[in-house]
């Protein structure tokens, strides 16, 4: 059940609640993954590519897409 909407959130000028759309948001923004790739040249932790719809959503909302990389680790040089 959905209980929690942001206040005032609104796509192309339309009330997301109102339109029964907060659900197909919520989902297309769920798509977006955090990712851990590790090898022996390091780890990286990335976010999956914005799909088209989630470009939008963010777009529409006035919000900065992620940054594609959260941390990443070099190896530790050995002695």
């Amino acid at each position: 059940m959905d209980t929690w909407r942001p206040s005032g959130a609104t796509v192309g000028g339309h009330d997301l609640v109102a339109m029964d759309k907060w659900r197909n948001v919520r989902n297309e923004l769920e798509r977006m993954h955090l990712v851990t790739m590790e090898t022996a040249e390091g780890r990286v932790d990335q976010r999956t590519t914005t799909t088209p719809g989630q470009a939008e959503i963010l777009a529409k909302l006035d919000i900065a897409e992620p940054g594609r990389h959260l941390d990443f680790e070099l190896p530790t040089p050995s002695a």
